[in-house]
C-alpha cells in the first residue's frame, strides 16, 4: 500500500465514522468508493505540486530546485497607509487558525506558494499546535463546470454520491410538488444535473423548479463541511480571479458560509490583487510580497548554477531590471539567458515580452479567458490605452505616482479613442488592474504602473506613433529617458535621432539642459537602437558636434556612432 493509499484510507475512515448518520439506506455512499476518489486526488495534487512548468521552459522544472518561500504582508498595499514592515513566510500560511484569502498581482507566486504549502502538506511532520490541518484538498475554481458549485466540486473529489430533488413550484402558490428524484456520481453528474443549484424557469414556462443537492436527506454542503472539519482539511482554493463573473456572487457565499463553519479544517483562497473588490465574511486578507534582493540571488542560483554571478551582474546595468521583483518576470528573463547564454542586445525585447506576457501570454498558455465588460477592449487595444494614459500620466502631468483625480484627468483625454464609457474610470482601470497587474492600486485610491521601466516604455509607445509637435523639446527635458526609448522603438531611428537635434525649438532646448542630453545618451546606450548611414543622421551628429566639442558629452557621443 503507498503511502498517499494509505493517508486517503485513514482519512476516508475518520470521516465516515463521523457521517454515519447521514449515511441512510437511500445512499450508495461506501468508503469502498471514497477511498479511491480521495487517494487519486492526492496523486494528482502530489505530481501538480512537484513541478512548474511553462510554454518556454522545455523540460518541467521541481519545485524545491526552482522556487524559494515567499514573505507575506499581512496588511494588503491597498489597504496601506504607510510602509508595510510586518511580513511572514509560507509556513505561516499553516499555522495560523484563521481562514485567507492570499492577494498578489500577476506572476507573483500565488498558484506556486499552494503547491509549495500542498508539498509540505504531504511530506512534512506537524511544526506548530495551529498546524492543525491533516492532508491538502485542492479545488481550482476555473474547472468549476457551470452547472456546479464549490461543494458539488469538493463532493467530487471525495467521491460522494448525493441526490438531486427538483421541486416545481407552480405559480402564485405556497406548496411544491416533487418531478425529480435521482442518485448521483461524479460520472453520471454532467449529464443528469442540467439545472444550477438554484431557481429556474420550467421549460413550458410555467412556474419555477427549485434544486435540492442532499445525502441521505441532508443538504449535501452540510455533510461536506461535517467531513472536512472532522478530518482537518486544509482546503486550498486557487483562482477566485478566473471564476467567470456570472457565478462570483455564488462562489462567494459559497466560500462565506465555509469560512464561518469550518472550525476544525482551514480554507485557503488565492485572488489577483487587482480583481479583490468586496469583502469576504470570516476570510482575513495578507498579500505576497515583491521579491528581495536575497530572493531574487537564490532563485537565480538555483535556475543558473553556473552562470548567476554573470547574470546578476549584468542584469544589474540593465534598464529592465525593476521588473524582476515579480518571480514570473524573473524566471521568464533567466530563461532566456539560459536558453541564449546572454541577454537580448536591445531591451526592448523583454519590455515587449514582459507587457505581453501580462497583456495575454500567461493566461493563453494557462487556457484561461478574461472577458472584458467593454466591447473590442481585447488585449492589443489594451496596450494603446495603457500606452495613451502612460503618455498623458507621464509627460503631460509629469507623474509616476497618481491618485484618482490624475487618473480620472487622463482618462478624460482618452476615453473616446477607445469608445470607454466617460464615468468609469475606476471601473476600467480595476479590469487593467485584474487582467493585467500593469496599473495597481498601491494605497486608498493611490495608483501607480507596476514598474518605471514599463511606464517609460508605453509612453515611448505612444509618442512614436503621434506626429513631432513643439513640446518634444519639454519632454527631451523632463523624461529624457522615454525620448531614448521612443528613437528605439520608431520604425525609423535615424530620422526620430535627427528630428530631435536639426529642429530649432527642440535643440535650443537641449542646449540649455547638458544634464538633460547626458541621461538621453546614457539611455540611448542601453537601448542600443539600430541606426543606419544616412544624410540626416549625419547631420544631426554633426550639429551635436559643432554644438559640444568641447563637452565632455561630446566625447561620450561621437564613438557610439562611429
Amino acid at each position: 500500500m503507498s503511502l498517499l493509499e494509505f493517508v486517503a484510507e485513514k482519512i476516508i475512515a475518520q470521516g465516515f465514522k463521523a457521517l454515519d448518520k447521514h449515511l441512510t439506506s437511500e445512499t450508495a455512499n461506501s468508503k469502498e468508493n471514497s477511498i479511491p476518489n480521495l487517494r487519486q486526488h492526492l496523486v494528482e495534487v502530489s505530481s501538480w505540486a512537484s513541478t512548474i512548468e511553462f510554454y518556454e521552459l522545455s523540460l518541467a522544472k521541481s519545485i524545491e530546485k526552482a522556487t524559494v518561500e515567499l514573505d507575506i504582508f499581512l496588511t494588503p498595499r491597498k489597504f496601506r497607509m504607510k510602509q508595510e514592515k510586518r511580513q511572514k513566510g509560507e509556513h505561516f500560511l499553516l499555522e495560523t487558525d484563521r481562514h485567507l484569502i492570499l492577494l498578489g498581482d500577476p506572476g507573483a507566486g500565488k498558484t506556486t506558494t499552494i503547491k509549495r504549502l500542498c508539498k509540505l502538506l504531504l511530506t512534512e511532520d506537524t511544526s506548530s499546535k495551529n498546524d492543525f490541518a491533516s492532508y491538502p484538498l485542492v479545488v481550482r475554481l476555473r474547472k468549476i463546470e457551470s452547472n456546479s458549485d464549490l461543494y458539488l466540486a469538493i463532493a467530487s473529489v471525495l467521491g460522494f454520491r448525493w441526490t438531486i430533488r427538483v421541486e416545481k413550484v407552480p405559480d402564485g402558490k405556497e406548496k411544491s410538488a416533487i418531478t425529480e428524484k435521482q442518485e448521483v456520481t461524479e460520472s453520471q453528474r454532467c449529464a443528469t444535473t442540467e439545472l444550477p443549484p438554484s431557481t429556474q424557469g420550467d421549460l413550458n414556462g410555467h412556474g419555477r423548479n427549485k434544486v435540492y443537492y442532499e445525502i441521505g436527506g441532508n443538504p449535501l454542503a452540510d455533510v461536506v463541511i461535517n467531513f472536512l472539519n472532522e478530518t482537518g482539511a486544509f482546503l486550498l482554493i486557487d483562482g477566485l480571479d478566473e471564476v467567470p463573473p456570472t457565478k462570483r456572487d455564488e462562489i462567494e457565499r459559497n466560500l462565506s458560509t465555509l469560512a464561518h463553519k469550518l472550525t476544525n479544517s482551514k480554507m485557503l483562497i488565492t485572488s489577483r490583487t487587482g480583481d479583490y473588490y468586496r469583502k469576504i465574511e470570516g476570510v482575513d486578507v495578507v498579500e505576497i510580497s515583491p521579491l528581495a534582493d536575497e530572493q531574487i540571488e537564490e532563485v537565480v542560483k538555483k535556475w543558473l548554477p553556473k552562470d548567476y554571478n554573470s547574470f546578476l551582474r549584468e542584469l544589474n546595468v540593465l534598464p529592465y531590471r525593476d521588473t524582476i521583483r515579480r518571480p514570473l518576470s524573473l524566471v521568464q528573463v533567466v530563461v532566456l539567458y539560459s536558453n541564449y547564454g546572454y541577454f537580448p542586445e536591445q531591451p526592448s525585447i523583454i519590455y515587449k515580452k514582459i507587457i505581453w506576457l501580462y497583456l495575454e501570454g500567461w493566461d493563453y498558455h494557462r487556457r484561461i479567458s478574461r472577458a472584458s465588460k467593454y466591447a473590442g477592449f481585447i488585449p492589443e487595444r489594451k496596450l494603446e490605452f495603457l500606452s495613451a494614459v502612460a503618455f498623458q500620466l507621464t509627460l503631460k502631468q509629469k507623474t509616476a505616482r497618481f491618485d484618482e483625480s490624475a487618473l480620472v484627468a487622463a482618462y478624460g483625454r482618452v476615453y473616446k479613442l477607445f469608445g470607454l464609457p466617460e464615468y468609469e474610470t475606476t471601473q476600467v482601470v480595476q479590469e487593467i488592474e485584474a487582467h493585467t497587474g500593469l496599473i495597481i492600486e498601491t494605497g486608498p485610491q493611490v495608483y501607480e504602473f507596476s514598474h518605471l521601466s514599463l511606464q517609460e516604455y508605453l509612453c515611448a509607445n505612444y509618442l512614436v506613433r503621434s506626429p513631432i509637435t513643439k513640446d518634444v523639446g519639454n519632454y527631451f527635458v523632463e523624461k529624457p529617458g522615454v525620448l531614448a526609448l521612443a528613437v528605439v522603438l520608431s520604425s525609423n531611428p535615424n530620422s526620430w535621432f535627427a528630428s530631435l537635434f536639426l529642429a530649432s525649438s527642440t535643440f535650443e532646448e537641449i542646449r540649455k539642459n547638458t544634464a538633460s542630453l547626458s541621461e538621453f545618451i546614457r539611455r540611448l546606450v542601453l537601448e542600443r537602437p539600430n541606426f543606419d548611414d544616412d544624410e540626416g543622421l549625419g547631420a544631426a551628429i554633426t550639429a551635436i558636434a559643432m554644438e559640444f566639442h568641447d563637452n565632455r558629452l561630446y566625447r561620450k557621443i561621437i564613438p557610439y556612432f562611429i
